[in-house]
């Protein structure tokens, strides 16, 4: 066969195999036999060829896991992937949670087990993928390798700095997008990053404004309080979605993972006690955790450790000028801006009857947010303002011959 005719001949389609061919460590022909094609008519045949297969092992922990599709596969449905899933619980994040039954490559999702294993899995490997995000929180997924994560594309700035997250025990913070994992990543808007297991890590200019702050974890999940953030900065310290039930998950109501005077905390726990860790690196005020089922007040000196047996879900955190108020006082809403909740510190020097509500621009009354017989004391409420639209309202407290007013903004 002339060197023409093998320009237009698939040897690998018939009965002429090529032979005494010498590839070197790349595939790449370096000499051929008697009678043989040119080596670049070769090499161009061996391209043709498909890739070869990869096989990774996935290991996931027992109940709920955030997955991922690393490989380029025939059958992505979930339980060809996965044999050892637990049917119907591969959920993927839109508007909310939907139940799906096959996985894309880029997308991050739930799955869970019913113990500790591992999956192997076949398929092509990719070393680039476009992942398009949604303005707000998305769960994602990487490529065939590891990837740094501040070696992702954003050309537009999407990422909201400090919200790349995987899930363990609970939410933690990633440096790596691990193959086979999933990750949520929080968006300023709509459009595509680029995830590269060849791209080159960029240093992250990220300013860690907790370093200082007072922190305390529930069953090793931490969060941090007594700093303040700068609202332009306050995003890089709110946390994913809720797990779904059955997950660890300790938040600050309103989805923070920090708080400057006082919040509530929202616990989701898996077992059936809670060891809580606490550090206090300020003690200008006296801070104090109190659990919302049982009313037990807990004073922070220092550090420490509390150990709660049953099931404790809520606690208020708060800080305290002093044992007794001297006076009402109603502390600025945080965070200001907000969507949707919001915590609004007060004290009261006196019992008695006492109002917090809320107020729009006309001064009609929004909502009430609390309304009662209070008891002497530094309280704090939270503010839910989903039915209303964004804009600037006010809230008030009011007690027989005391009024104060603030200004708080609901940004939707």
């Amino acid at each position: 066969m002339t060197d023409s005719d093998w320009s237009s001949y698939d040897p690998f389609g018939n009965n002429y195999i090529p032979y005494h061919v010498v590839l070197d460590h790349t595939m790449t022909v370096r000499h051929s036999g008697n009678n043989m094609p040119p080596s670049s008519l070769i090499n161009m045949y061996i391209q043709q060829l498909p890739a070869p297969f990869t096989e990774l092992t996935l290991i996931h922990q027992e109940d709920w896991n955030m997955v991922g599709l690393p490989l380029g596969v025939e059958d992505s449905y979930y339980l060809a992937l996965f044999p050892d899933a637990v049917n119907n619980t591969l959920f993927s994040f839109g508007e909310g949670y939907s139940l799906e039954t096959n996985l894309v490559e880029g997308t991050g999702y739930w799955l869970r087990f019913d113990g500790y294993g591992s999956n192997s899995m076949i398929g092509e490997d990719f070393e680039e993928i476009i992942v398009t995000l949604s303005e707000d929180w998305n769960m994602i997924s990487g490529v065939s390798e590891p990837a740094n994560v501040n070696s992702i594309s954003d050309p537009y700035g999407l990422i909201i700095p400090n919200t790349i997250y995987s899930f363990g025990e609970g939410y933690e913070l990633a440096d790596v997008i691990e193959p086979g994992l999933g990750y949520w990543i929080r968006s300023y808007g709509d459009g595509n990053i680029t995830i590269s297991s060849n791209a080159g890590s960029g240093k992250s200019k990220f300013v860690n404004r907790l370093t200082d702050a007072n922190s305390i974890s529930f069953n090793g999940q931490t969060l941090y309080f007594g700093v303040e953030i700068p609202q332009e900065e306050i995003l890089s310290y709110s946390l994913p979605p809720k797990p779904p039930a059955g997950a660890l998950d300790v938040r600050y109501a309103g989805d923070w993972k920090v708080v400057h005077n006082g919040g509530e905390i929202e616990v989701m726990n898996n077992s059936e006690s809670l060891k809580i860790d606490y550090l206090i690196y300020h003690d200008v005020y006296d801070w104090v955790l109190i659990d919302q089922s049982t009313g037990d007040e807990y004073k922070l000196n220092s550090s420490g450790t509390i150990e709660i047996i049953g099931d404790a879900d809520r606690f208020s955190l708060m800080k305290r000028s002093g044992s007794i108020p001297e006076k009402y006082t109603l502390a600025q809403n945080y965070p200001n801006p907000f969507n949707p909740v919001t915590a609004i510190s007060y004290s009261v020097p006196a019992s008695g009857p006492v109002s917090l509500k809320v107020y729009d621009l006309l001064g009609e009354e929004v909502s009430t947010v609390v309304e009662g017989e209070h008891k002497v004391g530094f309280h704090t409420a939270q503010f839910d303002g989903s039915h209303l639209s964004s804009g600037v309202y006010f809230y008030r407290l009011s007690s027989k011959d005391h009024t104060i007013t603030k200004k708080l903004i609901l940004m939707k």
